[in-house]
Protein backbone atom coordinates (compact mmCIF):
# COMPACT_ATOMS: atom_id res chain seq x y z
CA UNK A 1 0.00 0.00 0.00
CA UNK A 2 1.03 3.20 -1.23
CA UNK A 3 0.87 6.44 1.01
CA UNK A 4 0.58 10.26 -0.55
CA UNK A 5 1.76 12.89 1.23
CA UNK A 6 -0.17 16.38 0.42
CA UNK A 7 2.65 19.98 0.48
CA UNK A 8 0.67 22.42 1.92
CA UNK A 9 2.17 25.64 2.07
CA UNK A 10 2.06 27.46 4.82
CA UNK A 11 3.88 30.98 6.34
CA UNK A 12 6.22 28.43 8.22
CA UNK A 13 7.59 26.25 5.09
CA UNK A 14 8.23 29.60 3.04
CA UNK A 15 10.25 31.17 5.51
CA UNK A 16 12.44 28.08 5.87
CA UNK A 17 12.97 27.61 1.91
CA UNK A 18 14.16 31.60 2.36
CA UNK A 19 16.27 31.15 4.70
CA UNK A 20 17.69 27.82 2.98
CA UNK A 21 18.42 29.99 0.02
CA UNK A 22 19.60 32.56 1.66
CA UNK A 23 21.94 30.28 3.55
CA UNK A 24 22.82 27.82 0.67
CA UNK A 25 22.40 29.78 -2.22
CA UNK A 26 24.67 31.04 -4.79
CA UNK A 27 27.42 33.61 -2.93
CA UNK A 28 26.04 37.31 -3.39
CA UNK A 29 28.65 39.92 -4.72
CA UNK A 30 28.26 43.69 -4.62
CA UNK A 31 29.89 45.98 -7.79
CA UNK A 32 31.98 48.36 -5.96
CA UNK A 33 31.66 51.90 -7.96
CA UNK A 34 35.84 51.47 -7.54
CA UNK A 35 35.75 48.52 -10.14
CA UNK A 36 34.80 50.84 -12.79
CA UNK A 37 35.90 54.28 -11.72
CA UNK A 38 39.53 53.12 -11.15
CA UNK A 39 41.98 53.60 -14.05
CA UNK A 40 45.64 52.68 -13.27
CA UNK A 41 48.63 53.81 -15.72
CA UNK A 42 51.98 53.01 -14.28
CA UNK A 43 52.13 54.29 -11.20
CA UNK A 44 49.60 56.63 -11.55
CA UNK A 45 45.80 56.53 -10.30
CA UNK A 46 43.22 57.55 -11.73
CA UNK A 47 39.53 58.28 -10.02
CA UNK A 48 37.05 60.56 -12.15
CA UNK A 49 34.27 61.46 -10.61
CA UNK A 50 30.59 62.75 -11.07
CA UNK A 51 28.44 64.74 -8.75
CA UNK A 52 24.51 66.20 -9.67
CA UNK A 53 21.97 67.65 -7.54
CA UNK A 54 18.95 70.08 -7.37
CA UNK A 55 18.64 72.59 -4.62
CA UNK A 56 15.64 74.99 -4.18
CA UNK A 57 16.66 78.84 -2.07
CA UNK A 58 14.25 81.06 -1.39
CA UNK A 59 16.97 83.94 -1.47
CA UNK A 60 18.94 83.79 -3.95
CA UNK A 61 20.25 86.99 -3.42
CA UNK A 62 20.75 87.31 0.15
CA UNK A 63 18.07 89.88 0.80
CA UNK A 64 17.20 90.78 4.01
CA UNK A 65 13.70 90.53 5.74
CA UNK A 66 13.37 93.92 6.97
CA UNK A 67 10.77 95.93 5.32
CA UNK A 68 12.50 99.01 4.99
CA UNK A 69 15.68 97.10 3.22
CA UNK A 70 13.17 95.41 0.37
CA UNK A 71 12.51 98.99 -0.89
CA UNK A 72 16.41 99.20 -1.95
CA UNK A 73 17.64 96.03 -2.80
CA UNK A 74 14.07 94.26 -3.63
CA UNK A 75 12.57 91.46 -1.97
CA UNK A 76 13.37 88.00 -2.02
CA UNK A 77 13.49 85.83 -4.73
CA UNK A 78 13.64 81.97 -4.69
CA UNK A 79 15.06 79.43 -7.54
CA UNK A 80 15.98 76.10 -8.27
CA UNK A 81 19.30 75.63 -8.82
CA UNK A 82 20.62 72.47 -11.04
CA UNK A 83 24.54 71.30 -10.28
CA UNK A 84 26.91 69.43 -12.46
CA UNK A 85 30.35 68.58 -11.14
CA UNK A 86 33.01 66.22 -13.03
CA UNK A 87 36.06 66.03 -11.57
CA UNK A 88 39.55 63.94 -11.36
CA UNK A 89 41.96 63.03 -8.89
CA UNK A 90 45.28 61.80 -9.84
CA UNK A 91 47.10 59.83 -7.14
CA UNK A 92 51.02 58.94 -7.96
CA UNK A 93 52.13 56.03 -5.19
CA UNK A 94 51.54 52.73 -4.12
CA UNK A 95 50.25 52.81 -0.95
CA UNK A 96 48.70 55.47 1.91
CA UNK A 97 51.86 55.90 3.42
CA UNK A 98 53.89 57.81 0.58
CA UNK A 99 51.38 59.62 -1.98
CA UNK A 100 51.26 62.58 -4.21
CA UNK A 101 47.82 63.82 -5.21
CA UNK A 102 46.16 66.14 -7.32
CA UNK A 103 42.59 66.47 -7.87
CA UNK A 104 40.54 69.17 -9.72
CA UNK A 105 36.64 69.59 -9.54
CA UNK A 106 33.90 71.89 -11.58
CA UNK A 107 30.74 72.64 -9.80
CA UNK A 108 28.32 74.52 -12.37
CA UNK A 109 25.19 76.08 -11.16
CA UNK A 110 22.38 76.21 -13.65
CA UNK A 111 19.26 78.08 -12.28
CA UNK A 112 15.97 77.63 -13.24
CA UNK A 113 14.47 81.33 -13.29
CA UNK A 114 17.35 83.92 -13.16
CA UNK A 115 20.12 82.23 -15.88
CA UNK A 116 22.14 84.86 -15.97
CA UNK A 117 23.78 84.07 -12.44
CA UNK A 118 24.68 80.66 -13.79
CA UNK A 119 28.17 80.11 -12.90
CA UNK A 120 31.19 77.68 -12.66
CA UNK A 121 33.14 77.43 -9.48
CA UNK A 122 36.57 75.47 -9.86
CA UNK A 123 38.54 73.87 -6.74
CA UNK A 124 42.19 72.06 -7.34
CA UNK A 125 43.94 70.25 -4.30
CA UNK A 126 47.69 68.96 -3.90
CA UNK A 127 48.67 67.25 -1.17
CA UNK A 128 51.77 64.47 -0.20
CA UNK A 129 52.70 62.43 2.33
CA UNK A 130 56.29 61.29 3.16
CA UNK A 131 57.17 58.26 5.80
CA UNK A 132 60.51 57.76 6.88
CA UNK A 133 60.36 55.30 10.32
CA UNK A 134 58.40 57.12 12.89
CA UNK A 135 58.77 60.36 11.25
CA UNK A 136 55.75 61.59 8.90
CA UNK A 137 55.43 64.64 6.47
CA UNK A 138 52.38 65.74 5.38
CA UNK A 139 51.05 68.79 3.51
CA UNK A 140 47.79 70.12 2.02
CA UNK A 141 46.67 72.69 -0.20
CA UNK A 142 43.93 74.01 -2.10
CA UNK A 143 42.56 76.55 -4.20
CA UNK A 144 39.54 77.92 -5.36
CA UNK A 145 37.93 80.05 -7.85
CA UNK A 146 34.31 80.71 -7.16
CA UNK A 147 32.58 82.87 -10.14
CA UNK A 148 28.99 82.92 -9.14
CA UNK A 149 27.22 84.85 -6.45
CA UNK A 150 29.06 83.50 -3.47
CA UNK A 151 32.51 83.93 -4.45
CA UNK A 152 31.28 88.03 -5.29
CA UNK A 153 30.91 88.27 -8.94
CA UNK A 154 27.61 89.52 -10.08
Amino acid sequence: MQKTFTFKPRLKHGAAFLSGMIGFGAPLSALESEDLLHYRVGNVNIRPQFTGGMVYNDNVFFRSDDASRQLLAGPKEGDLINQIGPGVTFTLGENPINTLSFSYNYLHRFYADHSDVSSGDHAAALSAAVTSGKVRVSTSHSLSYLTGIQGGNN
